[in-house]
């Protein structure tokens, strides 16, 4: 019996073992690898063992599909238990064809933008609804247009473009230079920068005799100005504009206004003309607005009351707008004409309404020149810095003084000192002013000119191989002065001693000149 049940299980498994064969005899699930295999289909899922998996009838698209856990169902026969597992689940075929795959456009960048330095610039422009093109007075350089905003009209000069990235994303803008072919030179720009289909116009600029560079990283356009009455050939003063490309959009920067050198030399020059000729109203009106505020005529003009002549000479420093002076003022004072010697600069500044320069701002000093080390006489230490201040010449002044050998007290004092020269007294008493009682002599110094001494009278050698001309003074109830003069240069020079004989002149004049100047002045 119990023979008869065991054939009865082997006679059921073998008939289980049929089935299964005959249901697909190459598929195979394999719970270590977590990987299914369905003829030569393959696919690694990494997902549980009891996941299936579906396959177009054409290979191309899988669709991962999860089917239900397997069942595993006991098997019970009279005597034993045989667990056995179900039929391996079904892999479902998809039957619908893959969709067409659609290619999403990106968006444009701009290195997918078209090329500036490769576009057909003459169809740009001849596209531009900004523009438009005139061929009859279009040149070889390239197309005439006219821009509508601003007005601005010329040649495109194609062949001479700038390229430069202002905006700093990378890609370089295009700056085309309109040109008028005639008088005004360059009158404008045009900016494009990088678009698609065809470059953006961004920027239109106009301007007269226009210079267009790149400088300090920005665009720079630099216009001719003028002033009043002043030819076209030659403008008087330079606007400079930088602009950079922000947002889109073509910005200005910074702005200024430079005169031309000549012409600012001219204005300072012209300031003082009036000043030297008591035409202090229209040397007024040479100053700024700012100028006149912080100085109201009234008050200005008392600094001038006293003013005789005023000799300058005005020169560009090379720094925008500023003109180095040298001035030589003289005034009348109590005791004579005396001459100051100023140093300094003058800026100038552009007036939009007037179009034209004005004298803005003022940095002028007297000039100090320290005594040098100089061995003269001490009777003159009292009115060194003055001879310094004022003389226009350079000074000489003796250490051997006839009269002086004694210790006898003597006084030295300024006659006149100015741009011409100058004239010291010397004298026993202070305040003498060349009375014949308390008078000792004089030195001077004069450019040669109306009223100098001439060269006159017995030569006698001098120290450092110059030529003293020796005259004696008359003497009756009193000596008038006995002189020795010489010239160095443009200068004549005078010793002077009442009843003096030529040598003690002649040592006098050599302690001068051996010394040397004091003070080279202006000459």
């Amino acid at each position: 019996m119990k023979t008869i049940k065991l054939f009865s299980g082997l006679l059921l498994l073998l008939t289980l073992a049929l089935i299964l064969a005959a249901c697909g005899e190459s598929n195979t699930i394999d719970l270590t690898s977590n990987t299914v295999s369905a003829g030569s289909a393959t696919a690694t899922t990494g997902a549980p063992a009891t996941t299936g998996v579906a396959t177009t009838r054409s290979a191309t698209t899988a669709a991962v599909t999860p089917d239900a856990p397997a069942t595993v169902t006991p098997v019970t026969t009279e005597a034993t238990t045989v667990a056995a597992t179900t039929a391996a689940p079904t892999a479902t075929v998809a039957e619908t064809t893959a969709p067409p795959v659609t290619a999403t456009p990106k968006p444009t960048t701009v290195s997918q933008a078209v090329s500036l330095r490769n576009a057909n610039w003459p169809d740009v422009l001849a596209n531009n609804p900004q523009l438009t093109v005139e061929q009859d007075y279009s040149t070889e350089e390239g197309p005439y247009v006219n821009v509508k905003d601003p007005a601005l009209s010329g040649v495109a000069l194609l062949k001479n473009i700038i390229y430069y990235d202002l905006d700093k994303d990378g890609a370089a803008e295009a700056i085309i230079i309109l040109n008028s072919g005639g008088t005004a030179g360059n009158v404008g720009f045009l900016v494009y920068t990088r678009a698609t289909p065809r470059p953006k116009l961004v920027g239109a600029v106009s301007g007269y005799k226009m210079e267009v560079d790149i400088k300090q990283d920005q665009l720079l356009g630099i216009n001719a100005l003028y002033s009043a009455g002043i030819p076209n050939c030659c403008p008087n003063a330079a606007e400079f504009i930088y602009y950079t490309l922000s947002g889109g959009k073509l910005k200005v920067t910074s702005s200024h206004v430079e005169a031309e050198a000549s012409y600012m030399e001219q204005k300072v020059s012209e300031f003082y003309k009036l000043l030297g000729s008591k035409q202090l109203d229209k040397a007024y009106k040479l100053l700024s607005a700012r100028y006149q505020k912080a100085n109201p005529f009234d008050k200005w003009s008392k600094g001038y009351a006293s003013t005789k002549d005023i000799q300058v000479k005005a020169e560009a420093t090379g720094s925008p707008n500023l003109v180095q002076v040298e001035i030589n003022a003289t005034d009348n004072t109590a005791s004579g004409p005396k001459t100051r010697k100023f140093v300094g600069t003058w800026r100038v500044k552009w007036d939009e309404g007037t179009q034209d320069f004005f004298l803005d701002e003022a940095d002028i000093q007297v000039q100090k020149v320290q005594a040098p080390s100089v061995k003269v006489n001490p009777v003159f230490n009292p009115i060194l810095q003055d001879l310094i201040d004022f003389a226009g010449v350079p000074v000489l002044l003796p250490n051997t003084i006839p009269g002086n050998e004694n210790n006898q007290p003597l006084y030295a004092s300024i006659a006149r000192a100015n741009g011409k020269g100058y004239w010291v007294d010397i004298s026993f008493t202070p305040d003498c002013n060349g009375a014949t009682a308390c008078d000792l002599g004089y030195v001077s110094g004069d450019e040669n000119g109306p009223g100098v001494l001439p060269l006159k009278g017995d030569q006698y050698k001098l120290a450092q191989g110059l030529t003293g001309y020796y005259v004696a003074g008359h003497c009756g109830s009193s000596c008038d002065l006995s002189t020795l003069t010489w010239k160095i240069g443009d200068v004549h020079y005078t010793v002077a001693i009442g009843g003096s004989g030529p040598d003690l002149l002649v040592e006098m004049a050599n302690s001068a000149i051996n010394n040397g100047s004091i003070y080279q002045g202006s000459k």
